[in-house]
C-alpha cells in the first residue's frame, strides 16, 4: 500500500487502484510508520511528500517488489503448460 500511495500521489489514488478506501489505505501507511516509529510522509490537505525515512523506505520496499515479481515471472516460466479450459471465479 506505501509504495502505490507514493506512486500515485494520494491515498484517494492508490486506494481505488488497490480496490479499498482510502480511509483503509491511510491507516496502514499510519500503521507502518507506528511500527517503524518514524514518519514516512509529510501530509496537508492538497499533497503527501516522502520525509527522508520515507524515502529510504520506499527504495526498499520498491527494490523488494520487483524482485518478487521478478522471481514470480521466472517460476511461472518454468512451470508447465496447462491443458484444458482455464475458467476466470465470478466478479
Amino acid at each position: 500500500m506505501f509504495a502505490a500511495v507514493v506512486e500515485s500521489g494520494s491515498f484517494a489514488s492508490a486506494a481505488q487502484r488497490l480496490g479499498t478506501s482510502s480511509g483503509y489505505a491511510s491507516k496502514l501507511v499510519a500503521k507502518i510508520e507506528s511500527e517503524l516509529g518514524v514518519r514516512l510522509l509529510h501530509r496537508t490537505t492538497r499533497a503527501l511528500q516522502l520525509t527522508e525515512a520515507g524515502q529510504t523506505y520506499y527504495n526498499r520496499v520498491r527494490g523488494s517488489l520487483t524482485r518478487s515479481t521478478s522471481s514470480m515471472r521466472r517460476c511461472a516460466a518454468q512451470a508447465p503448460p496447462r491443458a484444458g479450459r482455464c475458467a476466470s471465479p465470478p466478479p
